[in-house]
Order: C-alpha cells, then structure tokens, then sequence
C-alpha cells in the first residue's frame, strides 16, 4: 500500500477524522495529505508549522523540560472548541511526522494506535 492509500485508510477508517497528511519536519512542507475537501495551501503550511513547532521548537523544548524528558518529543496533542490536532513521529524517521486534524469526538486513543502504525510503515518505506 502506498502512503496515499494508507493516510486515505487511515482518515476513512477513523469517524470523527477530517485530515491526515505527511510532514517533512525539516523543511516544514506537507509532502502529501487525505481530505474528503481540498484543503488551501496555507491551512497545510499552518498544519506544518504546528508540527514543527510542538516536535521540535520551542514549545517541543518547554514541554521536555518541564516533564525531564531527554529525547525529543515523539507525539503532541492541541485542541481547540473546534477540532483536535494529533501530531506524531518516529525515532525510525525522526523528520517524518503526521498530522490528523479530527472532531472533538473522535476516539483519539484508537487514532493514535493506528496512526503510529500508519507513521511506522510510512516511514519503513524507501522513499
């Protein structure tokens, strides 16, 4: 299954899912990304910089921290009154990160699960 098909799997098969897409966390680029509506380029680049920002930046750096943590942030959570945003990379792949944008009734646990599954055989793969 290729990585289209497996965030299209991924946002089909989760109720609640809005948006899944693939993050270059190094450049900060949506590589590609499942939504039954074509998203504008700007709310990508907003979903990007959110990831870089909770994985990587200072928020990431402040969260580490305060909890002690000496590896890099792995996974992060943000909401709002009108969505969840889950974002989450690998230590196979640490640029690679995906992002999934839900309502706020979605069952973020079985999301996660499959998510982490999805990253993980994404980021196995030769790209």
């Amino acid at each position: 299954m290729n990585i289209m098909d497996q965030l299209n799997d991924l946002r089909v098969s989760t109720p609640g899912c809005i948006l899944v897409a693939f993050t270059d966390i190094s450049s900060a680029i949506v590589l590609c990304a499942s939504s039954a509506i074509k998203q504008p380029q700007e709310r990508l680049d907003s979903i990007s910089a959110n990831a870089v920002s909770l994985l990587t930046g200072k928020t990431s750096e402040t969260v580490s921290s305060m909890i002690g943590a000496e590896t890099p942030t792995a996974e992060a959570v943000a909401l709002n009154d009108q969505n969840i945003q889950i974002f989450l990379r690998t230590s196979q792949e640490m640029n690679d990160a995906l992002c999934c944008i839900c309502s706020i009734d979605v069952d973020c646990t079985a999301l996660m699960h499959r998510a982490r599954n999805v990253l993980k055989s994404i980021s196995a793969t030769p790209q």
